[in-house]
């Protein structure tokens, strides 16, 4: 999900957050944080559902990742 955030830069954000907003408040923000991340992940699934329902059938076998501009470049190069 984050790509390129590996286990120092993990550490660096919790040590800037622990800084800023202290001990008592980091967890509950965190909490909250990933309520809202459930929330956000919820609603694009709902979303790619209604989107799928309305436009009908033939989207759903539609490959968005073959649309990727590194993807299309790769397939268009190397086949």
């Amino acid at each position: 999900m984050f790509g390129g955030l590996g286990l120092p830069e993990t550490g660096v954000l919790l040590l800037l957050g622990l800084f800023l907003f202290g001990p008592e408040r980091l967890p509950g923000m965190a909490s909250d944080l990933g309520a809202f991340l459930r929330k956000v992940r919820t609603w694009t699934k709902d979303l790619g559902e209604e989107l799928k329902a309305d436009l009908g059938p033939e989207v759903g076998d539609l490959d968005l990742r073959s649309l990727h501009p590194r993807e299309f470049v790769r397939r268009h190069l190397f086949e």
